[in-house]
């Protein structure tokens, strides 16, 4: 499911999924940040993680699109889930590109703006 928290382990030893609790879920970054964590791979150091310009209008958004296709006690559990980090698709590759794991927010965050506007520059808007 998506959501913007997951406590535990995303993902079995044998790669199967661990369904969480109503409410929670992964995004597209924090299913590659499960997945690679469950192979034993720390990407991104999720404890120096921290809230940014345009989170809030973000996760209302989403959670507008998912108020019309998801269950309504999993999209109320989503409204309430206000403490959730969000990891953005340009952490996970940002990350990536640092060779030393896990990355903080601080210097992932430096990477993933440079990945934003490099495909600004390359991708026609």
């Amino acid at each position: 499911p998506y959501g913007f928290s997951f406590n535990g382990d995303a993902f079995n030893p044998d790669g199967s999924f661990n369904p969480p609790p109503i409410g929670q879920g992964l995004t597209c970054a924090t299913f590659v940040v499960q997945a690679l964590a469950s192979a034993g791979f720390q990407l991104l150091d999720l404890t120096t993680w921290q809230a940014r310009e345009g989170d809030i209008e973000w996760r209302e958004t989403i959670i507008g699109h998912l108020a019309s296709v998801a269950q309504t006690e999993h999209v109320e559990a989503l409204r309430q889930d206000i403490d959730a980090i969000r990891v953005r698709p340009q952490d996970v590759v940002a990350g990536g590109i640092l060779e030393t794991w896990p990355s903080s927010f601080e210097e992932t965050s430096l990477i993933a703006q440079q990945v934003i506007a490099e495909l600004h520059e390359r991708v026609a808007l």
